[in-house]
């Protein structure tokens, strides 16, 4: 390893897969600060030299830090300061925890970065909004197209989180993947602010644990009032107040085209023909919404499977007319 430096100067792409990184954590960060004209570069946790010797490479344009398995070594935040991190586009984590990410965007500026994936084993509450905090300063990361955050084993919060409304700022955004484990506040309002500042979202996933404190407040009226100011918008992922029918779609002029895919995860139904009737009329690309499906009993099946039931009958239904209507 000692020899990659010397031998290959003008290195532009570095991938280091080690069994034992933490035994050659200060051998992998001299030879980053070797390579002078590196443009990618995917490895195990680097220390503060090696991070300080990037944030000044103005050729360096995606970093991929794979920090699993490695014993936590907080990083001193103690007169930290790193240059921007001039061309960065894309910065990818894979992090038992999420300390030294936050001490890096905290002390850091992007001002080309596109796309921001961090996934974590585990991430408490209060780590994820020190996270989603570090992340939403506007001077560190401007240009943000894509967000994904994502953790395995946070352990259920019933204090829900406030991502959506510190990344309202990211007017760039255009795909957010959150799957955190702990419950996202959502409502109406806060849906419409956040199509108003994300007027070029096309895939919004907003993942809540199964059980929650408080059910979700979404319904379809603030649904479709966003959707109004979304029109790129393809995926769609969030939990919702589907119980409550505030909308009558026969008197509506709204018809979203873009929308492919809705998935409500474990959203309570009981009117599963009013339901599918909305999405008849206003959603005419939907063919189907996936929802969470774990406890769905033969017995007493998921009524969200009724909703796909229906719309399946009016589809072929409208199939069959057209294929029968004369023409002229």
């Amino acid at each position: 390893m000692d020899s990659i430096a010397t031998y290959c100067p003008v290195l532009e792409i570095l991938s280091i897969k080690s069994a034992h990184p933490t035994d050659e954590l200060f051998v992998l960060s001299d030879i980053v600060r070797s390579c002078k004209q590196l443009v990618d570069l995917s490895c195990p946790s680097l220390d503060f030299a090696a991070w300080k010797h990037l944030s000044n490479a103005p050729t360096l344009l995606t970093v991929e830090i794979d920090e699993r398995r490695i014993l936590h070594r907080p990083m001193d935040a103690e007169n930290l300061h790193f240059a921007p991190f001039l061309n960065l586009t894309t910065l990818t984590f894979h992090v038992e925890t999420c300390g030294n990410v936050v001490t890096v965007l905290r002390h850091s500026q992007f001002p080309s970065l596109k796309e921001f994936k961090i996934y974590i084993n585990v991430l408490p509450w209060a780590e994820a909004e020190q996270l989603f905090c570090a992340l939403s300063l506007r001077k560190a990361c401007d240009a943000l197209e894509r967000i994904e955050i994502s953790s395995y084993d946070s352990g259920l919060s019933p204090k829900p989180l406030t991502v959506v409304r510190r990344f309202l700022c990211f007017q760039q955004l255009r795909i957010l993947r959150l799957a955190v484990n702990h419950p996202i506040y959502l409502d109406n309002d806060l849906l419409l602010e956040a199509m108003l500042s994300w007027p070029h979202i096309h895939s919004l996933e907003l993942e809540d644990p199964p059980f929650r404190a408080h059910p979700p407040t979404v319904t379809f009226r603030g649904l479709f009032a966003a959707l109004r100011l979304s029109p790129q918008l393809r995926g769609l992922l969030v939990s919702m107040d589907a119980v409550n029918i505030d909308i009558d779609s026969t008197t509506e002029s709204l018809e979203h085209t873009s929308l492919r895919t809705w998935s409500v995860l474990h959203s309570l139904i009981v009117d599963p023909g009013a339901v599918a009737q909305i999405i008849f009329f206003m959603l005419p690309c939907i063919n189907s919404v996936a929802y969470d499906d774990d406890y769905d009993d033969p017995e007493e099946p998921n009524l969200w499977r009724k909703v796909n039931s229906l719309l399946y009958e009016s589809a072929a239904h409208n199939r069959h007319n057209a294929r029968t209507a004369p023409t002229i």
